[in-house]
């Protein structure tokens, strides 16, 4: 009807103004429309004409209102519409939808030699072969994947994030992927980017998804034992090289890897015998350069044991066997670790033309990342001499390199060897700038080894500040990154830090108990060269702790085993020589004190600073405590100033202290006190109460002189709480031991304890 339609038609007014405004209004003209419709209106049914004028008169709405009266067909028609238009936008999104690529036979060739590369640990051929891969077949994805891990492993970082944003532009939807494909994929951009917790959990999936029976499960093990590697987990990665060999007896640089691993944990017997099966199995396949990198690790054991002139025949013949094979990396890798084996029996020299030969060979073919690495190696045989000029310039080559190159992990191993050797050379605060650079870019790229590295350096460099909590935090953070790897010869390290903190800081017990673990964990794993030093160091706290026997027995052995040949390491013969000094100085052996530290300074003058120091403090001292004050003090103002600029905070707070004592046998009461409190507040901000509470007792003794009693009295009241807290911590028989030595004897008996 005319009026219904009339309702409709405003409705579905275009402009939102024109229509109802509510559901209220419409209704109402809805009743009115109703009310006036007649009753044959109200029942009338709509009809179809072939009348053209019927036709004509047909509105849109009338078309729809018989739609809406004729229910079924409509519910079909729409469905019907529905379904089409949703088949339509399937089918287009379907044909739009990328379809993965296959590879051509060439490119998976190039892949499968470049992959099983990688695992060898064959960086620069996995390279070559991975460029051949996506040279034959750009559209690899997987194949662009591998290349960035084996670019990254060369430290070609800018190489490698190129070809990992290829591998986005590639793969942009992992889902077209199968899924072990989508899980590779994963787990090698997460190798390429050192998150390796993300790589072994992509690993560990495909595990799951690959059949027991499959043969490449043995291939799957490895993989994830070169992830749990690299993350340090060396008991994990063992384990999954275990199940590589027993599901693949063939697979020689599985056996290989595992030798490297046990060879870490030093377990000897299980390392010799993967390293025999590896011999075994690259014999019968005539591979050379497997059996180069057998003779290689067999040189690595037997250096670690200390047997040099066998490691190095074994690095001569591999080396004539890389040469022969044309193999330059193995080539470059040799001649280093013949450097270091040099280094190890003292031939300095030849060292460094080992480290030279390596940096030209490798510049000569265009490898500049093991160039950058022969200039590192000479630049620690230098250091390793105390020729801090040359190393300095070698990290300073080194660093120039690796920048202009973009080798990152080269920039920051180069910076922490800068930093090293500028610490040694007493520029602390300038080379503790370096080390923190190296640090965080370790720490940025999870370089877990050179992070414990770094943490050493720089613990070092915070101690000589008189950092000393500092310092112990380094140190207990490379404590445990070392027991979490269960590296041994870390750990050693790490402790010897410790050690040295609490030594500085009068905590004897607590250094001796550290100093017994390096010398435990250098006995077993045969490493003289550290053993010396701990025994060195075993016996400078012993007698601190009044242990005079023991101290003199721990530096004889110490001295006995420097004297065998290949070791003969001068600064440790010095440095023996400053520490009995020191242990007759505080006997009251004062003639015996002064024969040694003339005697050191005749035979190595200022050949080490920090020594030199030491042997120049004892003089003074015996001088002061000989009755001969003027010329002590002289002496005791000396040593303030070289301390001074050593930068050694220790050394100038126990310069201060001598200095004080000179002062005040010479009359100087007034500048004995001022520097006896000076020094006290040094001490105490160090945490060192075995020396603080000596200051205190200096300082009493001068207010005393001066005649006033009541800060002679007080400050002899901190002295005594100063050690009596020393006696708590340290316990009585300790204690008692200490009270023991005749130096402290004569202080304790000025306090007033007996």
């Amino acid at each position: 009807p005319v009026e219904l339609d009339r309702v409709v038609m405003k409705a579905l007014a275009k402009k939102a103004g024109e229509r109802y405004q509510s559901a209220k209004e419409m209704l109402g003209e809805l009743r009115g429309v109703h009310g006036a419709m007649s009753d044959e209106d109200k029942h009338r049914t709509l009809r179809f004409s072939t009348n053209s004028s019927a036709a004509s008169r047909k509105s849109a709405l009338m078309t729809l209102n018989y739609k809406l009266k004729s229910p079924m067909l409509s519910i079909r028609f729409v469905l019907l519409v529905l379904l089409g238009a949703a088949l339509a936008v399937w089918g287009f999104m379907y044909w739009r939808r990328p379809t993965l690529h296959r590879p051509t036979t060439e490119a998976e060739h190039w892949y499968v030699v470049g992959t099983q590369a990688l695992r060898d640990g064959a960086f620069d051929r996995a390279s070559k072969s991975l460029e051949r891969a996506v040279a034959a077949d750009d559209k690899y994805a997987l194949a662009h994947a591998r290349l960035a891990e084996a670019q990254m492993e060369l430290d070609y970082a800018d190489r490698a994030k190129d070809e990992l944003l290829k591998v986005g532009v590639l793969v942009p939807d992992r889902s077209i992927m199968p899924q072990v494909d989508a899980l590779y994929l994963d787990a090698i951009n997460a190798v390429a980017t050192r998150d390796f917790p993300r790589a072994i959990g992509a690993y560990q999936q495909i595990l799951k998804l690959t059949p027991d029976d499959a043969t490449n499960k043995a291939s799957v093990y490895v993989d994830l034992g070169r992830a749990y590697e690299k993350n340090d987990d060396v008991s994990k990665a063992i384990e999954s090289y275990v199940e590589a060999t027993q599901r693949d007896p063939g697979d020689a640089m599985a056996f290989l890897h595992l030798g490297t691993l046990y060879a870490r944990k030093q377990d000897t017997t299980s390392a010799v015998g993967a390293i025999n099966k590896a011999e075994a199995l690259f014999q019968t396949a005539s591979n050379v350069e497997g059996r180069t990198e057998v003779l290689y690790l067999r040189a690595i054991l037997l250096r670690d044991a200390g047997k040099f002139s066998d490691a190095q025949a074994l690095l001569e013949q591999a080396l004539t066997m890389a040469r022969d094979n044309n193999n330059d990396t193995q080539q470059i890798y040799i001649r280093l670790q013949l450097g270091r084996v040099f280094y190890s029996q003292g031939e300095i020299d030849q060292a460094q033309v080992l480290a030279q030969q390596a940096m030209d060979f490798a510049q000569q073919r265009g490898l500049d990342n093991l160039a950058a690495r022969g200039i590192n190696e000479r630049g620690w045989a230098y250091l390793g001499i105390g020729a801090y000029p040359a190393a300095e310039k070698d990290f300073n080559r080194a660093l120039g390199v690796a920048q202009r190159n973009r080798l990152p992990y080269l920039e920051a191993s180069s910076q922490y060897g800068l930093g090293s050797v500028l610490i040694q050379q007493f520029r602390t605060d300038e080379g503790l700038a370096y080390i923190r650079q190296a640090l965080d870019a370790f720490e940025q790229r999870n370089y877990r080894r050179d992070i414990s590295l770094a943490l050493t350096s720089l613990g070092r460099g915070l101690r000589r500040k008189g950092e000393y909590e500092a310092a112990l935090d380094a140190f207990q953070k490379k404590l445990q990154l070392d027991q979490e790897a269960n590296d041994q010869r870390r750990l050693g390290f790490a402790y010897d830090g410790m050690a040295s903190v609490y030594l500085e800081q009068g905590r004897y017990q607590e250094a001796l108990d550290n100093y017994e673990k390096v010398l435990t964990i250098n006995s077993s794993l045969g490493d003289k060269v550290m053993k010396i030093y701990a025994l060195m160091n075993r016996g400078n706290t012993l007698w601190r702790l009044g242990r005079y026997d023991e101290a003199t027995a721990s530096l004889d052995q110490s001295a006995a085993l420097n004297n065998q040949p290949g070791a003969n390491y001068n600064q440790v013969s010095a440095e023996i020589q400053t520490v009995r000094a020191q242990m007759a100085l505080s006997q009251g052996n004062f003639p015996e004190a002064k024969t040694i530290a003339q005697k050191y300074l005749a035979t190595y003058g200022s050949q080490y600073k920090e020594l030199e120091f030491d042997a120049n403090y004892v003089l003074c001292l015996t001088q002061v405590l000989s009755g001969k004050g003027p010329e002590g003090q002289r002496l005791c103002e000396e040593a303030v100033n070289t301390a001074t600029s050593l930068g050694d905070a220790l050394r100038l707070s126990n310069a201060m202290l001598a200095l004080a004592q000179a002062q005040l046998e010479t009359g100087d009461a007034q500048n004995a006190s001022t520097n006896a409190l000076r020094v006290r507040e040094r001490f105490h901000q160090g945490g060192q109460q075995e020396s603080e509470w000596r200051a205190w007792l200096i300082a009493a003794i001068a207010s005393r002189r001066k005649g006033d009693e009541g800060a002679a009295r007080d400050q002899l009241a901190h002295a005594k709480e100063v050690l009596s807290q020393l006696e708590q911590k340290w316990g009585t028989d300790a204690f008692s031991k200490y009270l023991n030595r005749p130096d402290i004897q004569t202080s304790h008996t000025k306090l007033g304890g007996s």
